[in-house]
């Protein structure tokens, strides 16, 4: 039995496209990411975080769109509230890929040379994450052939992230950093760790809203 019934398949295409944004918005941040790596902050940056912002904003709208759609009963009662519940879920990703961004930008973060390997790697698996919610979702409203091996693929990630956060705020207390220093490279990494966090919670909603419809 599909998700969503045939007249309903207005509701499935937004959705579609709400997850098309996503990934752009999490290749935006991911671009971003890599500038600032390479050349620090500057206009370079500048344009990816106005970029990736634009992308959030998108999103919003996206989701309040979807969210009058299914206010306005194009969809059954007992399915509403488990999709909204994951697009309330999802967008806090993009969230927190822009809020990133804003913390950099307005702080002027410095990156020590020691650490830039160790954030690409953090990165690379967070926004690996992004990507696999975007399939996970999917699979979600179509065959649902994918939704263990998708859901296991980013647990697996979360907890890697977790080992990486730990391993590089270790290294940052361990350095000759000023402390004021310190504490903003810190709460960098918690918020780049909280990206492969919210995907795990996307994952988790996945995971009861495709167990509910197999009933």
């Amino acid at each position: 039995m599909t998700f969503l019934f045939k007249s309903q398949k207005r509701i499935e295409v937004m959705i579609g496209t709400y997850l098309e944004h996503f990934l752009e918005c999490a290749q935006s941040f991911s671009t971003g990411m890599k500038c600032y790596l390479e050349k620090g902050t500057g206009a370079d940056f500048d344009y990816w975080v106005n970029r990736t912002h634009k992308e959030e904003s998108s999103l919003d709208d996206l989701r309040r769109t979807i969210e009058m759609e299914l206010y306005s009963k194009a969809l059954l009662p007992e399915s509403r509230g488990d999709i909204l519940g994951l697009l309330e879920t999802a967008d806090r990703i993009p969230n927190k890929l822009e809020s990133v961004l804003f913390q950099i930008q307005c702080e002027n973060i410095r990156l020590p040379a020691d650490l830039i390997a160790d954030l690409e790697n953090l990165l690379q698996n967070s926004c690996e994450s992004c990507k696999i919610v975007s399939e996970a979702i999917r699979d979600l409203f179509h065959k649902r052939e994918r939704i263990q091996e998708l859901t296991r693929k980013i647990d697996h990630l979360e907890s890697f992230c977790d080992q990486l956060e730990r391993r590089i705020i270790t290294k940052i207390f361990k350095s000759g950093l000023e402390t004021g220093e310190k504490v903003l490279l810190k709460q960098l990494i918690l918020q780049i760790g909280d990206i492969a966090d919210g995907a795990e919670s996307v994952s988790d909603r996945i995971i009861i809203t495709s167990v509910k419809g197999q009933i």
